[in-house]
């Protein structure tokens, strides 16, 4: 994995492509925002030529980051085909790249933290045979959970989960925009990577987490499907791994009522609706039932939503835990200096772990106490290895 990127003494467009997808502006866009022709903005990012230092300086402005955020050195080479989408056939170009530029941020800031902390390491295994041949997704969740000494149980949460087994998951969105982002996946230099959106609800969202995960392992290989099959196979995937066979038939009665439904979801973290389809796949309830079920819960707003539901919206520990420890020590602003990167960018990568309380001219970060390092560490669950911090997932 690459740490944190070196400056360069050459403007490299390839970063003012990607903060310009991140934004959600057209070429045109930014051009009227900073003032330059449309066509040297096209020939800045293809790298035909380089602004001098005022135009570096406005475009800057107009995407609000440091002017040295253009010169650090880019290394990342994702495209579309390598991110795993959770809505794929919905989701627009436009959108995909802003995505795209979305996940080269995540893969800057993890290489800062694993710079800086040590973190749990990738426990991954490779399962796609269950779906090239083998007994199905269904079987893929049932060996990763085994893998995992998960046993049977509900998971309580599942950012944390992902965490302790060394992917890394941020949130995707971005502020002041249309752009509507939903979950993807990748690897990257063999570390895998979700982002999860925040527009939805907390059982919608693990929901994704657990798609998410299928993908990583089920279709992390050259086999190719097509759409369709893949987002299909990682539902099961979702579906088996968060509600597992054995404890649902243990728990919920043939052909659940609609009020059975709604409390027994609770279990598990999940929408009623994907306990309902949970149900009718594990030939718990009829056809009819799970008709009936569907179309009640429709009528009760559980389609778009999970009506009186109490659950909050899961976050990144490992996120949480390093942003407060730098906070704490006064150090923030050698992190946003060394991604150059704003604090509200940092904020929408890490679920808005970012206590950013008000904007100072440098960077907006206002100082808190600071107490003893290693007190401090112990408090927030970190451990000082080598000089630095052990994050305590």
């Amino acid at each position: 994995m690459n740490n944190a990127k070196s400056p360069n003494s050459e403007f490299v467009g390839k970063r003012l492509e990607n903060m310009r997808w991140k934004r959600g502006l057209t070429k045109k866009g930014l051009a009227e925002i900073a003032d330059i022709d449309q066509h040297l903005i096209s020939a800045f990012e293809s790298g035909g030529k380089a602004p001098n230092r005022e135009q570096a300086h406005r475009l800057a402005e107009a995407l609000h980051v440091k002017e040295s955020y253009f010169y650090l050195e880019w290394q990342s080479d994702l495209t579309q085909e390598d991110l795993s989408f959770r809505a794929p056939t919905k989701t627009t170009v436009r959108n995909k790249n802003a995505a795209i530029a979305i996940a080269a941020q995540g893969v800057e800031l993890r290489s800062w933290i694993e710079k800086h902390y040590s973190l749990p390491k990738e426990d991954l295994p490779d399962y796609s045979f269950c779906v090239n041949g083998g007994d199905g997704p269904e079987a893929a969740a049932e060996f990763l959970r085994a893998h995992w000494n998960l046993g049977n149980q509900p998971i309580g949460n599942m950012i944390q989960l992902l965490e302790l087994h060394g992917i890394a998951v941020f949130s995707a969105r971005e502020e002041n925009t249309d752009l509507r982002f939903d979950a993807f996946s990748f690897f990257t230099d063999g570390q895998p990577y979700v982002f999860l959106s925040t527009s939805k609800t907390p059982e919608r969202d693990r929901f994704d987490a657990a798609h998410e995960l299928g993908h990583l392992v089920m279709h992390n290989s050259p086999v190719h499907k097509e759409t369709k099959t893949r987002e299909s196979e990682a539902n099961l995937f979702a579906s088996a791994f968060l509600m597992p066979a054995a404890d649902v038939k243990a728990v919920c009665p043939f052909n659940a009522s609609i009020n059975a439904v709604k409390n027994l979801k609770i279990r598990w973290g999940v929408a009623a609706t994907a306990l309902c389809t949970r149900l009718f796949q594990l030939d718990m309830s009829t056809d009819w039932v799970r008709y009936s079920v569907m179309k009640g819960l429709a009528k009760e707003g559980y389609r778009s939503g999970e009506p009186g539901s109490g659950m909050h919206h899961e976050k990144s520990k490992i996120c949480s835990q390093a942003l407060r420890d730098l906070m704490k020590r006064h150090e923030m602003s050698n992190l946003l200096s060394d991604l150059c990167q704003e604090p509200n960018d940092i904020a929408s990568l890490t679920f808005n772990c970012l206590p950013i309380v008000k904007s100072s001219p440098q960077f907006g970060v206002k100082s808190v106490g600071l107490l003893d390092s290693r007190q401090r560490a112990h408090d927030l669950g970190l451990h000082v290895v080598d000089g630095g911090l052990e994050l305590d997932v």
